[in-house]
């Protein structure tokens, strides 16, 4: 009976174990991914004329799929380029981002297509409503304050325009 009492006794000390870790994994906050600035600057080229911007380049599934979550500040001129590998109808979100952000869908040549608010922690989908091949997540106001529209283009070596 003793040796059943402290097989029972283990048993629920490790269930608790385990609750406790997986409580605590979900409730504290992941770390941010950065990724390294781009030696080569973005140049957005716009009506009120060229903007520079340091930009961290998301080319694979995983930096994609982290881009800026958790991330709480994105000072002014810096933002995030998403590469795709085809164009497609582009959906984000903002679940785990707690700074709100503009989101600029890119055509495969290049040009702004769309741009996008997208709301702090929000789990609203954000679609490019046209095919896109990039992303700029710049900070919220940044695309007004730059002077961004649809139609203006986009210089950097990831972007590869193709000619119609």
């Amino acid at each position: 009976m003793k040796k059943f009492i402290i097989q029972v006794v283990a048993v629920v000390a490790t269930i608790m174990l385990l609750v406790v870790a997986c409580v605590s994994a979900t409730v504290s906050p992941k770390a941010p991914m950065v990724l390294p600035v781009d030696a080569t600057p973005l140049v957005i080229q716009t009506s009120a004329g060229s903007v520079s911007i340091a930009v961290e380049i998301a080319r694979t599934n995983n930096e994609r799929g982290m881009g800026l979550m958790f991330r709480d500040k994105l000072p002014e001129n810096h933002g995030m380029l998403f590469v795709f590998e085809d164009k497609d109808i582009l959906n984000f979100w903002m679940h785990n981002t707690p700074q709100p952000l503009d989101i600029i869908f890119v055509a495969q040549d290049g040009s702004i297509a769309t741009i996008k608010p997208g709301a702090a922690k929000s789990d609203d989908i954000i679609s490019s409503e046209v095919p896109a091949l990039y992303v700029l997540e710049l900070a919220a106001g940044e695309a007004a304050r730059l002077h961004l529209a649809k139609g203006d283009k986009i210089l950097h070596p990831a972007i590869v325009p193709v000619s119609k």
